[in-house]
């Protein structure tokens, strides 16, 4: 979904790109060493649903009829698929509103140097600040650099 995101494609080419990565990975084969056999099929429109949910993330979910025979001849049948990806609107909407409370009364030159140590900070969440004042008014801005989806946060008088 990010690599996708990251070239600007559309949901259509997201849930492509998710499909066919998906079936690699059911392509590359299973092994453990105390299965005798393990059967996987690729998954198609019908086994693999995929939903956008409100705040742009994406949950898949469904049913592949998959087989597995334990070396003491134990048999399972089927796997049900439920997978999500962690939704980010909140964390980043809460960093926006905490950096902007804790901006409220810096100048300019406090607010380069505030908008600096969060960019260290959360690099590694890759999210990306951008803190001015317009007009007296502190503006902040987070940037997920995933997914290229932005909160901003600023004060109402």
């Amino acid at each position: 979904m990010y690599e996708a995101g990251k070239e600007g494609e559309n949901k259509d080419k997201v849930e492509e790109s998710l499909r066919d990565n998906f079936n690699q990975r059911i392509g590359a084969g299973w092994s453990y060493s105390n299965f005798e056999s393990i059967y996987v099929p690729p998954s198609d429109e019908n086994s693999l649903v995929l939903v956008w949910l409100p705040d742009g993330s994406l949950r898949a979910y469904g049913y592949l009829d998959a087989s597995f025979t334990h070396v003491t001849g134990a048999r399972a049948y089927g796997v049900k698929l439920d997978a999500g990806v962690v939704p980010r609107y909140g964390r980043m909407r809460y960093l926006a509103y905490h950096a902007w409370s804790q901006a409220q009364r810096m100048d300019n030159t406090t607010l380069a140097a505030f908008e600096t140590e969060l960019n260290e900070n959360y690099e590694c969440e890759r999210l990306s600040f951008r803190l001015f004042l317009i007009e007296n008014h502190v503006r902040v801005t987070i940037n997920d650099l995933y997914a290229g989806r932005a909160i901003a946060e600023e004060s109402e008088d």
